[in-house]
């Protein structure tokens, strides 16, 4: 992770490392049992709880194609949900039996702790400098072109415009 305050961010600072903090910062909290196959939520359901991997392994699939599978003790679901005040934005089921720490209102939670926010908001920029660094080494594969793939201007540019067109309305306010 990009070191943002000098040589620890202030998560680490705070909390410990890495992943480990974010286990310590929700120690308290309910705990939810998974067994394989177990829906922890559904894509396009309405938030009602983010979760956060004590141990197992999670699928996530985004419109029926399987993304990635979670294993990292720590690692966060629902939490763009939580941020952006919006629908799940894909299905993450127990691929094993799994034990995460339940957190209702998400949103509170987060905001009450605004240590393991700023860390959230550094893993969720992680995710999206990888997706535009590998967007835009397709393109450079290409020549400069969109290639086989196609749309990838129009994605890269929709990511940057809804980022411009967002800090536009905060400014407005």
């Amino acid at each position: 992770m990009a070191r943002l305050f000098g040589t620890k961010s202030l998560f680490e600072r705070d909390f410990g490392e890495g992943m480990d903090g974010i286990l310590e910062a929700c120690a308290g909290q309910p705990v939810a049992h998974f067994e394989p196959r177990d829906r922890l939520v559904l894509e396009n359901d309405p938030l009602d709880a983010m979760f956060v991997l004590i141990e197992g392994e999670l699928d996530v699939v985004r419109g029926g194609v399987p993304i990635l599978t979670i294993s990292a003790p720590g690692a966060m679901v629902g939490e763009m949900s939580a941020l952006l005040g919006k629908p799940y934005s894909a299905t993450v089921q127990a691929r094993s039996r799994a034990t995460a720490y339940r957190i209702d209102a998400p949103g509170t939670f987060l905001a009450e702790r605004p240590v393991l926010l700023l860390q959230t908001a550094q893993l969720l920029a992680q995710r999206l400098d990888n997706a535009t660094a590998y967007l835009s080494a397709l393109k450079a594969e290409n020549g400069g072109r969109d290639g086989p793939f196609g749309g990838i201007d129009a994605v890269l540019g929709t990511l940057m415009s809804q980022a411009r067109s967002k800090l536009d309305d905060r400014q407005e306010e």
